[in-house]
């Protein structure tokens, strides 16, 4: 070991998330349509039959893939999948801060203009599509609400490693907080929420 060469400068290498949270590296496409009242947003409302999160309110996207080549690459097939959008018909305008999310999620946001709604079709994963004008979001603030994360030790927990309270029940960890949105009668809420204020900080700004 050249211990000369650890007290140097560090050379740059690539961030990633830590392997020990099992987080699942995910894409999300927000899409920016137009029409003649104006700039909106396209959200979807997943499936009541799917396992994860039915029914919630998101982006398009979803797992990135070995054979995805960028996390783009996975939002861009996942939006063509879920929604039957092309990809030349997706114009990328910008990527957002990657979100490390409590549930085991790693998600990575890309801003996009869809330049045609006449080829959306929802699949099996989509119950319906439904948009919100950016102006509503630039004139309301999301609310602002609490949630608790508990964890207990997993069936491999060595029993030899003190651990406060009974090891076997759920013990509150911390408070978090999530943004909420309520339009027409969707709750927009958690990472989509968030994804969506850190856009409107963003054009606030411009």
């Amino acid at each position: 070991m050249n211990e000369q060469a650890v007290l140097a400068p560090w050379p740059e290498h690539e961030r990633t998330s830590s392997v020990l949270f099992n987080n699942v590296p995910c894409a999300v496409l927000v899409p920016f349509i137009k029409n003649a009242g104006g700039l909106h947003l396209l959200f979807e409302v997943r499936s009541k039959t799917l396992r994860w999160q039915p029914g919630d309110i998101s982006f398009p996207g979803g797992k990135i893939e070995a054979s995805d080549v960028t996390p783009l690459a996975a939002a861009i097939r996942e939006t063509g999948e879920e929604l039957n959008i092309p990809p030349e018909k997706i114009r990328v305008l910008a990527s957002l801060s990657p979100l490390e999310t409590v549930t085991g999620v790693t998600l990575n946001p890309f801003v996009a203009e869809v330049s045609s709604v006449e080829d959306i079709r929802c699949t099996a994963e989509v119950d319906h599509t439904f948009t919100v004008p950016l102006q509503w979001f630039m004139e309301h603030e999301p609310e602002l609400a609490e949630m608790d994360l508990a964890t207990r030790p997993g069936a491999t927990f060595p029993v030899d490693i003190s651990y406060a309270g009974n090891p076997m029940e759920w013990r509150r960890r911390k408070t978090y907080f999530v943004y909420i949105y309520r339009y027409e009668g969707y709750r927009i809420w958690g990472m989509t929420a968030q994804i969506v204020k850190e856009c409107i900080d963003i054009i606030k700004a411009m």
